[in-house]
């Protein structure tokens, strides 16, 4: 996973950073949603460069570690963007830290094509696993 942002809380409850990738240089903002009594209903909204661009969801780990899953999509990319918010500690201040984790989802080759043998990767989330698929 790579981290596209570090962001911190703020008394409010929001989390505050900018989003870093090669192509996106942004201010990121996660503020919690008013409540509600939907339970499918997000528990943030997602804010980048001044406009609403997702929502967050409160989850909690197979391990028990809570995190807050994110979603941002807009009409100018594929699919949706998915990232996991996750607490962490600052390597040179020592301070809780807030990562949003990224990594490329890659599906399976549905093409069907007959050609000679071709490789299909599957990511889990603990490892990439490549199968081998033989003709026929």
């Amino acid at each position: 996973m790579i981290v596209v942002a570090e962001l911190s809380q703020t008394a409010a409850g929001s989390f505050e950073g900018t989003w870093k990738t090669l192509t996106v240089t942004q201010p990121l903002r996660i503020v919690p949603s008013k409540p509600s009594g939907g339970t499918r209903l997000p528990d943030f909204r997602v804010y980048v460069g001044g406009f609403e661009a997702g929502a967050g969801w409160h989850r909690v780990s197979g391990s028990g570690r809570p995190y807050i899953r994110i979603q941002i999509d807009d009409p100018l990319i594929p699919r949706p963007i998915y990232m996991n918010l996750l607490k962490s500690v600052g390597k040179m201040t020592g301070l809780p830290i807030y990562q949003l984790l990224w990594k490329r989802e890659i599906p399976a080759d549905t093409s069907g094509s007959s050609g000679s043998s071709e490789i299909r990767d599957t990511r889990s989330i603990g490892a990439l696993v490549k199968l081998h698929v033989r003709p026929g």
